[in-house]
């Protein structure tokens, strides 16, 4: 039933087949946005164009999670997620980027991100709630900034209007 020696199993599958599962499915993730980027465009007359950024996130996070895939193959290679509490932190991360995904097209970047990252650093630092909230404020109004004001590109809004 997926047992093997020295591994933490639940749900009927062991540490490591759950890890490949995921490392899989982020490799295959990676490819898909880096093969979806060029429709929108990697480079113009004026520089990177909007595909630019997916596709080198794309790429970057396939090969490392196919380089993460592979050493766990090599002698000596060891399973991240060790026990229940490394899957259910994994969980968490891959719940947030589909909040992400679902809730900035309606409610905004900034009305999603605070809620989102701060249900995340609760989550996987199990950081108290406070200072979870004011990093989550301070990282999403920040890199609002950084975008509308320095590099002149605007974040999406939602179909509320928010932020």
């Amino acid at each position: 039933m997926g047992q093997v020696t020295g591994q933490t199993t639940f749900v009927g599958l062991s540490s490591r087949t759950m890890e490949r599962a995921v490392l899989a499915a982020l490799a295959a993730f990676g490819a898909a946005a880096a093969a979806a980027s060029p429709s929108l465009g990697i480079w113009d007359a004026n520089g990177p164009a909007s595909g630019f950024f997916p596709a080198v996130s794309g790429v970057t996070v396939s090969l490392c999670a196919l380089a993460s895939l592979f050493r766990q193959e090599m002698p000596g290679g060891e399973a991240f997620i060790a026990d229940r509490s490394g899957a259910l932190r994994v969980g968490a991360v891959l719940a947030a980027i589909v909040a992400m995904a679902v809730g900035i097209p309606i409610l905004g970047f900034i009305a999603t991100s605070i809620p989102v990252l701060s249900l995340l650093l609760i989550a996987v630092n199990r950081g108290r709630p406070l200072y979870a909230v004011l990093v989550a404020a301070g990282a999403a109004i920040g890199i609002h900034l950084l975008f509308e004001g320095l590099l002149d590109t605007l974040l999406p809004r939602g179909t509320l209007g928010l932020v």
